[in-house]
């Protein structure tokens, strides 16, 4: 997470989302009195913890709200990726014992790498200005250095936690369990489970 007084912006930071790839390439362009919260691995040598007493990595736009009272004057952004796609790339990491198809239902139950709306939604309603997408990565943090009066530099732009995947079937009804656990986010940015 990331609260930029320099350049007057929140990063709010969701889960398996390419999330710190993104806080990592904004932290460049922070100062030292900027909030930085720490990342649980090694990173680039610009990112670094600081200022953040009572901030955490992946706090939720509900609570940045209601710890910072500048939080209206601020550019508030985040990194949504398509719900299926996420829970792969969890099911990955995560490195289960068991199929797909039998973890799905206890893996979105996993706090808030299964819960996208934490990071953009207060009671219900969008509470951040923009999103980047996962799918397009560099053209969204292109356009958010533009917003926000930056130069875009590709080389602080760096991709962490790459695994490679496994083939899965998905079955019909994992699919319609996903369809309906992450309604919301597939009407929010027009993602489908086909």
């Amino acid at each position: 997470m990331i609260i930029s007084h320099t350049h007057k912006f929140i990063f709010a930071k969701s889960c398996k989302t390419a999330g710190t790839s993104v806080e990592v390439f904004f932290s460049a362009y922070c100062s030292e009195r900027d909030i930085m919260t720490k990342i649980g691995e090694k990173t680039a040598d610009w990112h670094k913890q600081q200022n953040a007493a009572g901030y955490y990595n992946h706090i939720g736009i509900g609570e940045i709200r209601a710890k910072f009272a500048q939080f209206d004057k601020y550019y508030k952004f985040t990194v949504v990726r398509h719900p299926l796609d996420r829970m792969l790339s969890l099911y990955h990491w995560q490195n289960p014992q068991v199929d797909f198809n039998k973890w799905i239902k206890q893996g979105v139950r996993q706090g808030k790498a299964a819960n996208l709306e934490y990071f953009y939604r207060i009671g219900g309603a969008i509470a951040v200005d923009d999103f980047i997408r996962y799918e397009r990565l560099e053209e969204d943090i292109k356009r958010i250095c533009g917003i926000l009066g930056l130069d875009y530099d590709s080389k602080y732009l760096l991709h962490y936690k790459k695994r490679k995947r496994k083939d899965i079937d998905i079955t019909e009804k994992t699919k319609e369990f996903l369809r309906v656990k992450f309604k919301q986010e597939l009407i929010d940015f027009g993602y489908e489970i086909i």
